[in-house]
């Protein structure tokens, strides 16, 4: 398959890698002209937040390797801060997502002292600022099994 390199600004490129070979007849139609601008963000998008796969298995086929698997957040703004807590409340780990192309994060299930988390239940909230200044919060569950 060919691939094809467009510039934009200097040192900004937008890489197309097509996933099988295109036969005559075939084409494609790419809008540009709103990416990269930012959406408000209100209450109910949030709702849409998802963690994937849930409940995890530790083994299971899902994962490429053992002990490489990854849990994913979905549908995520633009800008938003994820923390993972246990049942009772205490903070497991916390980062931030900013990624104006991607709604996607991944999580290691690695403590923030590099430690794999136990199985069990946890929480997770993610916070997210509107634009007017307000300020979102969504809160969900998953389970871990081994």
């Amino acid at each position: 398959p060919w691939k094809s390199i467009y510039w934009f600004d200097e040192g900004e490129e937008l890489i197309i890698d097509p996933v099988r070979w295109y036969v005559d007849g075939d084409y494609w139609i790419a809008d540009v002209g709103k990416l990269g601008i930012e959406n408000s963000i209100t209450q109910a998008d949030l709702n849409d937040i998802k963690v994937v796969p849930n409940p995890y298995f530790v083994h299971s086929e899902f994962n490429q390797a053992a002990g490489s698997g990854m849990m994913w957040f979905t549908h995520l703004p633009n800008k938003c801060k994820i923390s993972i807590y246990t049942v009772s409340g205490q903070l497991v780990y916390s980062f931030n997502h900013d990624d104006e192309f991607s709604g996607q994060a991944s999580w290691d299930l690695k403590s923030g002292n590099g430690d794999m988390i136990a199985p069990g239940l946890y929480l997770y909230s993610v916070q997210s600022g509107g634009s007017s200044g307000d300020s979102f919060k969504h809160i969900g569950k998953f389970y871990v099994v081994r």
